[in-house]
């Protein structure tokens, strides 16, 4: 006959089973993903870089704490303290200091001189001819290189972030010839810095978050700068001429940790991937440009410069002509991969 154990062994089984949950809780702890972004940082609303991104933080945030591949594994930390430019953030994604963040073919022209020809001006016709080329086996084997030499994959190509405009606040502005000499901020891609070059302006090459301190020290009389960082910049407060026409846009995508990213597997891995790949953002920001412009031309305190046809195709063509010179000591594969995208 089996004996009964005793209430006193029972409950000291009892309380080791607790101590061992308890235990197992606290030891048990949910991975952190750091996302990196350039600091400082005004609001989630300021740029086309953080409103794209608070969607997919947002959408990565909810299947965390909601799906249950990921919820009580995976904690979210947004590190915006350490940083103050995109290639830093860049270079901490590929060191494995962080898992992801968002970055342009600006930042990755330290790693790989191809991405310059990307901010050549006026070199895409638009968003979607981007697209278009970055999937042709040539454009692929460069995002290739990014993840064997540098530990970098571009996870997706989420949107431009915006067309760059001339915004100054010297003026007035009737011809090309108006802005030789002024020193006029640009995010350090090399094309960018051959259009300024070509026109005779002064370019000062800075991460975002210093543009605002120079404009107030006189430092630049301006920036190349996309609509929708006007209020991220003041810009309405600082320039008061803005020149509607587009030097090129800087495409951004999610780059990821090649390592971690690999190591994901199964069904966790599958619900990464609906957090990053499933949102699409960048229609909604090309709709803005007009309205932004229309508000800009409608305040009396600035001015939408108006040029002459003839004037506006004499800039329009040194702006070509710079994109012909420079990519001409390029690999012309990867030309030729543009170019042929150009109108499918």
């Amino acid at each position: 006959m089996q004996k009964k154990m005793p209430l006193r062994s029972m409950l000291t089984i009892s309380l080791i089973l607790t101590c061992f949950f308890a235990a197992s809780t606290v030891y048990a702890k949910e991975k952190v993903i750091k996302y990196f972004n350039p600091a400082p940082v005004m609001s989630m609303d300021d740029t086309a870089e953080l409103m794209n991104m608070a969607v997919y933080l947002g959408n990565l945030e909810f299947l965390m704490k909601h799906n249950s591949a990921l919820k009580g594994k995976y904690e979210l930390k947004i590190v915006d303290n350490l940083f103050s430019s995109g290639e830093d953030c860049l270079t901490a994604v590929a060191s494995g200091a962080g898992n992801f963040a968002y970055s342009g073919t600006a930042y990755m022209e330290q790693f790989d001189e191809a991405w310059q020809m990307i901010q050549a001006p006026q070199m895409f016709k638009d968003f979607e001819h981007f697209l278009r080329a970055m999937e042709t086996p040539e454009w692929q084997e460069v995002h290739k290189r990014l993840e064997e030499k540098q530990g970098v994959t571009i996870l997706k190509w989420i949107g431009p972030i915006g067309n760059f405009y001339l915004y100054t606040d010297k003026g007035p502005i009737t011809s090309m010839d108006d802005i030789v000499g002024q020193k006029i901020r640009y995010n350090n891609g090399k094309g960018f810095a051959a259009g300024l070059e070509k026109l005779k302006v002064t370019g000062v090459g800075m991460p975002f978050t210093e543009l605002v301190s120079a404009l107030q020290t006189n430092m630049v009389d301006g920036a190349l700068s996309e609509v929708y960082a006007e209020s991220l910049y003041d810009l309405p407060r600082y320039t008061k001429y803005m020149v509607p026409i587009s030097w090129g846009m800087l495409p951004m995508a999610i780059i990821v940790n090649t390592e971690w990213w690999n190591s994901l597997e199964g069904r966790e891995k599958e619900v990464f991937e609906q957090a990053f790949f499933a949102p699409t953002t960048y229609e909604y920001f090309a709709d803005l440009e007009e309205k932004h412009m229309a508000a800009w031309d409608a305040n009396p305190e600035l001015e939408l410069v108006k040029l002459s046809p003839e004037e506006e195709t004499r800039w329009r063509q040194a702006l070509t002509e710079t994109r012909e010179e420079f990519i001409k000591n390029s690999d012309q594969d990867l030309v030729k991969a543009i170019a042929r995208t150009r109108d499918q």
